[in-house]
Formats: structure tokens, C-alpha cells, sequence
């Protein structure tokens, strides 16, 4: 029956937004590349496994790897030459690459070096990849614009469809695939939470909002009917991730983005159908107490002290070696290997005292994740690859252009409200299904700001 209802609702879903938003026969792979990632689940990436050593590669890094060797070689040939703006992170990251490289080789010789490799392929291989798809997609969606649309079928429709039937039929669903296994889903400590295809709600919640963004846009720009239900739906599901650092960037990046436009009657126009899903939801939950949100109202519990905690420990680490760190894999082993059994390491081997604090887990933030392990040099370099294109697409005025200037508000406003998340949770690059979504997103906009740029050159 399980099996049915989301079926149907999926099914139901894509055929009416394929009808009312039909697909070029060129959009039809990365779509499907993009549903890949969306359900390629833990059992299925534990198929294979490639180990450097004691170091694991899994499944979906494999097929990454495979992917960029096949459209290297048969898509990129062919292409156009490639613009230097779009390509502005990689040589970054090749910094990046090189200095973790060296922390590896400096801090635990031969065996730092793999699993520098190990961490390399697990954060540069979706980089890599998201930047072939985009200059190749480039060729045909010159403003990438058609590329933007591929996140709303996945990311705006089926996932959050997701999201809110497991949230709201958890007997249904419970044990479907895996989807539902006890406290991560349906109520748990007083509030309830959807299946989450990314393995994680903070994770998969950001996509949504991203895909929010997207039909948002879509909404503004073409007046579109179909993208405000989209957005509507999008939101409503955001509830259902019971997750703060969500809930932030939706509120960060609608702040931005309705600031930046600057449209007070668009605002009204767009925003009323998402409000009033989001306002019954939180109505419906009050009044019959099947589900709450309340959750997102408290500031201080043992999540948030444990992270306070837990960067504070990073931070200290990241001063005792500031230049190399202690190297890739030497001290949050176990947050790189996402989904990976590891029977040649002791399941406790993290909990050990290093300095004077405890860092057997994870500091929660992405910054000083890299500061610790690989050393200021990479950090730097990583976060410059991540957030240069912001400052891109910021210094790409609208000039009058009503189409850019929602664009480029789409894209400040998620950018910031990115930056923040990677304040909140330190492994979401290490992640490989959200990282190739993450680097779409970065490389779509500065094909945007590209476009743009060319449009109004002399």
C-alpha cells in the first residue's frame, strides 16, 4: 500500500508538472541525473567499495568518478570554449586540493596522503562534475535557466511530496526502504519529522529551499500558477525537516530575496499561497495536536549546547596547528564516511582525548571542520571557491532587467543562507548527493551572471 500511495503521489506530481511545464528532449538526462541523487539510498551505495588503504570510497563516489570520465570525454570536446567566470572555483580548489594534500603527507606520511585522496575525491568529484554538466548544458541553456528547472521536478515536487506524506501517514511508511527507522521519524521529542532522501533533514530541507528559490522566480518572472503551488507545497513541507538551521535560511533567503526585488505587490501576489499552506499547517497542528512545530521555537536545548561545544573544540585544534591542521581523516573520521561500515577501524576509535577537550564528535561547522583537519591555507581556499561566486553574481547588476534582478536576488539570498547553514553543520559537502547539488547551484549562477554580462557588454 506503501508503495502505492507514494507512487501515485510521485507519479501524479511529475505528470502534471511535465504536462504544464514541458521538458526539452536535452533536459530529459540531467533530470534524470538528478532523480539519481535524490534516491540513490545508503543500500544501494554500499554495493561497492573501494578502499585507499583503510580509507573507503562508496558506492556513489564511484559512480561520480565514472560519470566525470564519461562526459570529459564525450561532452566536453565538443562544447564551446569554456567561460573563465564559470570556472572561477576550480582553481581554488586545486589550491585547496594541493595544501590538503601536503597537511596529509606532513601529519601522517603515506597514510595521510590517502586518505587525502580519500577526501579529495569525496569533496572536489562533485565540483568536478557539477561544472562538466553546466558547461555542457551551457551549450543549449545559455543563462541557465533550463538548468534551474531540473531542481524543481526532484527538489521542489518529489521530495517535498516526500517529506510531507511520510510525516503524516508515519504508520504507512515506517519501514518502506528503510524510510522511517524509529527515532528519526515521524514524532520524536514532541515534534514530527518527514523521510529524509538525503539521509538528512538539514540536508535535505536546504535543497528544498533552494528549489523554493527556483520557483519562486519562476513565479515572479512568468506569473506562473503552477510555481506558486510548487512553492506553496515547498514551504509546507520545510515544517516537516523539524530542523532550525532550515527554517533559518528559508527565513534569510525571503528576507533577501523580497528585499532585493523591491516588488511590494509581486510580494503580496506570490507570497499569499505559501503563507496561508504554511498558516493552516501550523493552524491544523494547534488546534489537533497530531503534529508539532514547536521545535523551531526553542533556543536552548543539549542540540544546541552540543554544538556550542563541539566547534569550540574544533577551534581549539584548528590554534594549536593553524598553517596544516592535523591533517585529512586524523580527527572526524567517522563524519567523512557517510553510509560507509568501516570494519577495519574500532567503532569507538573517535572517542579519545585530544588536547585538553573532547572531539569524538563532529564540530558542526564546516569552517572550522576544515581549519582543524586541513590547516588555514585549505580552509581558506575552499571558502573562497564556495562563496566566490556570490560576489559574482552581486556584482552583476540588473540595470533595469526584471529577469536578472529576481535572479540575482534568488541567488544572494540562497548564497548567504548557504553560508550560514555551513556555520551549523560541518559535514554537508562531505555528503555526496547534497555536494553535487551544491556545486550545481554555485556554477549555475555564475553561468547567470556569464550570460548576463555578455548580454550587456558593448
Amino acid at each position: 500500500m506503501a508503495f502505492l500511495i507514494i507512487a501515485a503521489l510521485l507519479g501524479l506530481g511529475t505528470v502534471v508538472y511535465l504536462a504544464l511545464n514541458p521538458l526539452r528532449r536535452v533536459d530529459l538526462p540531467l533530470l534524470l541525473f538528478n532523480l539519481s541523487l535524490v534516491f540513490f539510498l545508503s543500500r544501494f551505495n554500499g554495493l561497492v567499495t573501494v578502499w585507499l588503504g583503510k580509507y573507503p570510497l562508496s558506492g556513489i563516489h564511484v559512480y561520480l568518478l565514472v560519470l566525470i570520465m564519461f562526459l570529459g570525454l564525450v561532452l566536453l570536446p565538443g562544447g564551446r570554449g569554456h567561460s573563465r567566470l564559470v570556472s572561477l572555483p576550480l582553481p581554488l580548489l586545486a589550491v585547496y586540493g594541493f595544501f590538503t594534500l601536503v597537511s596529509g603527507a606532513v601529519n601522517a606520511g603515506f597514510d595521510g596522503v590517502l586518505a587525502a585522496f580519500q577526501i579529495l575525491v569525496i569533496t572536489i568529484a562533485p565540483a568536478v562534475l557539477a561544472w562538466i554538466l553546466v558547461e555542457s548544458y551551457g551549450v543549449r541553456d545559455d543563462d541557465g535557466a533550463g538548468m534551474r528547472r531540473q531542481y524543481i521536478l526532484p527538489l521542489g515536487i518529489v521530495t517535498p511530496l516526500i517529506l510531507l506524506v511520510s510525516a503524516l501517514l508515519p504508520s504507512v511508511f515506517r519501514g518502506l526502504l528503510g524510510w522511517g527507522v524509529s527515532a528519526d521519524f515521524g514524532g520524536f521529542e514532541g515534534f514530527t519529522r518527514g523521510w529524509s532522501p538525503m539521509g538528512s533533514t538539514i540536508l535535505t530541507g536546504t535543497l528544498v529551499v533552494i528549489a523554493f528559490g527556483f520557483a519562486l522566480h519562476e513565479a515572479v518572472v512568468n506569473r506562473s500558477l503552477l510555481h506558486r503551488i510548487v512553492a506553496a507545497l515547498a514551504a509546507a513541507s520545510i515544517l516537516f525537516t523539524a530542523s532550525r538551521a532550515v527554517m533559518i535560511i528559508f527565513i534569510v533567503f525571503n528576507l533577501i530575496y523580497w528585499t532585493m526585488l523591491g516588488r511590494a505587490r509581486m510580494f503580496a501576489r506570490v507570497a499569499a499561497l505559501p503563507a496561508l499552506v504554511v498558516a493552516l499547517l501550523v493552524g491544523w497542528s494547534l488546534v489537533s495536536g497530531s503534529v508539532s512545530f514547536k521545535r523551531f521555537l526553542v533556543l536552548n536545548d543539549p542540540s544546541t549546547g552540543m554544538r556550542k561545544s563541539t566547534a569550540l573544540a574544533a577551534a581549539d585544534l584548528a590554534s594549536q596547528r593553524p598553517l596544516l591542521g592535523h591533517g585529512p581523516g586524523q580527527i572526524y573520521y567517522e563524519m567523512r564516511t557517510i553510509w560507509i561500515a568501516n570494519p577495519q577501524r574500532a567503532p569507538k576509535v573517535m572517542e579519545k582525548a585530544i588536547s585538553h577537550r573532547m572531539s569524538a564528535l563532529e564540530p558542526h561547522n564546516l569552517y572550522l571542520y576544515l581549519a582543524a583537519e586541513h590547516g588555514i591555507f585549505a580552509a581558506v581556499s575552499f571558502v573562497l571557491a564556495m562563496a566566490m561566486g556570490l560576489v559574482v553574481v552581486w556584482r552583476t547588476p540588473a540595470n533595469g532587467d526584471p529577469e536578472w534582478r529576481s535572479e540575482r536576488a534568488v541567488y544572494v539570498g540562497l548564497w548567504c543562507g548557504l553560508l550560514i547553514i555551513f556555520a551549523t553543520v560541518s559535514w554537508p559537502l562531505l555528503n555526496h548527493q547534497f555536494s553535487v547539488f551544491f556545486w550545481l547551484f554555485v556554477f549555475s549562477g555564475l553561468r547567470g551572471a556569464d550570460a548576463r554580462r555578455r548580454r550587456v557588454a558593448p
